[in-house]
């Protein structure tokens, strides 16, 4: 079931907000150098698209070509009582950027914030502990007193409890390595949800749902059960009609239905596989009076071997992120989107009150077929993003990397 957030989820959210915004001020103040957590401006491309979507509805998003936090903010308030938000919002999380782990300092779009960086947060992470570090590093060197106990701590003192120091080179490749075992985690995270859930509805093959069309494709609609949130395929070929796709415009149309994002139908479950996730439907004409799930109050527990079985065939699938995006560029564009659309499970279950108060920046991306134009623009960007350092930022990184042995800022931890 959706987990419903409440006045203590955002408070403890408030709190660690405020501790990471904190700590990357302290580090920035004294001159330090970590892993920031940066959320970059939705693309062009992205933001045209949502705003074409919106538009639909009757919606608009101001700010003009570079909107900021709060023109997103303020959509979100517009769409309180519309009886399309929640696909509404949806759509506004996947116009997003991802966030990333960077030493150069871009500021976090979604939070509105200057300064961000990963100090605490419900999981530990690796870039936590980088930071951590970081900030041990530098009190050490200030000579910090612990008033409390009339206690100094010096270099020494911190390096016994972990103080290291870092420098650009060494937090790029870092921050590299952190990005790509997050979009990892996120994967195996989603494949093995995914999994789950088909397990879970594999007991209701033949019955009829009401579902609302998440998004749309030129193979077919992928359509959400809102109750217990789980996605599945309505392939075109499932459809009495023909249909063609609009790729501008994200819908599916023949001579007398057109379906988009938002859309509802009526559909029966044919098919279920647990292993790969894969859950299949077909459009129905028959509306059903109520739903199966509405007098559903549990099922069995799902046994362990199952569970395990589904976690070791997610992590071998992406064991090796890198080797999986090259599959990838050799895959059909059904078998891109198919795999990418199951890992954005839980996007639709985002609150009005979550959306305004963070934009929360994880909910994954989802890959439309790439034309020649949008791969020369990933490909620009991948560049341009290998040279951000400033002239300034190496000249202080050559500087103080000769006051420093190589064996010391190559030390393990």
């Amino acid at each position: 079931m959706p987990v419903k957030r409440n006045d203590a989820h955002m408070m403890i959210e408030e709190c660690m907000i405020a501790a990471n915004v904190c700590a990357a001020k302290f580090v920035e103040a004294n001159k330090g150098y970590t892993l920031f957590r940066v959320h970059a401006k939705p693309s062009a491309t992205k933001l045209a698209t949502f705003r074409q979507y919106i538009a639909e509805s009757g919606l608009t998003l101001e700010g003009g070509d570079e909107p900021t936090s709060i023109d997103y903010a303020n959509f979100v308030r517009s769409t309180e009582n519309h009886p399309n938000q929640k696909m509404l919002l949806t759509m506004m999380l996947r116009s997003m950027s991802l966030a990333e782990y960077t030493p150069e300092n871009g500021g976090h779009f979604g939070l509105a914030l200057g300064q961000y960086a990963h100090f605490t947060s419900p999981i530990r992470r690796y870039p936590d502990l980088q930071l951590h570090r970081e900030i041990k590093y530098i009190l050490g060197k200030q000579g910090f007193i612990d008033e409390v106990n009339n206690v100094r701590f010096d270099v020494d003192t911190m390096n016994k409890i972990g103080a290291k120091v870092y420098f650009v080179e060494e937090l790029e490749t870092l921050g590299e390595k952190c990005n790509t075992t997050e979009r990892r985690a996120d994967k195996v995270t989603g494949e093995v949800a995914q999994s789950l859930k088909a397990k879970f509805i594999s007991q209701f093959i033949g019955e009829v749902f009401h579902v609302v069309v998440s998004n749309v494709t030129s193979f077919g609609l992928f359509v959400n059960l809102e109750k217990f949130n789980i996605s599945g395929l309505v392939h075109i070929t499932s459809f009495k009609q023909y249909f063609s796709y609009d790729s501008e415009n994200g819908t599916l149309y023949s001579d007398s239905t057109t379906y988009k994002a938002g859309d509802s139908l009526y559909v029966r479950l044919v098919d279920v596989d647990v292993l790969s996730g894969h859950i299949v439907f077909e459009p129905v004409n028959t509306k059903v009076k109520s739903n199966p799930f509405d007098n559903f109050k549990g099922c069995a527990s799902i046994n362990n071997g199952v569970v395990n079985s589904i976690i070791r065939n997610s992590l071998l699938k992406w064991e090796d992120l890198k080797e999986q995006e090259e599959q990838n560029n050799s895959s059909t564009d059904e078998e891109v989107i198919y795999n990418d659309t199951k890992s954005e499970l839980g996007i639709s279950n985002v609150t009005t009150e979550k959306v305004l108060k963070s934009f929360k920046a994880k909910a994954p991306k989802v890959k439309s077929v790439a034309t020649s134009e949008n791969k020369k623009t990933k490909n620009t960007k991948a560049k341009s993003s290998k040279k951000t350092d400033s002239k300034e930022t190496v000249s202080k990184r050559k500087k103080t990397t000769k006051k420093k042995s190589n064996a010391k800022s190559k030390k393990a931890d």
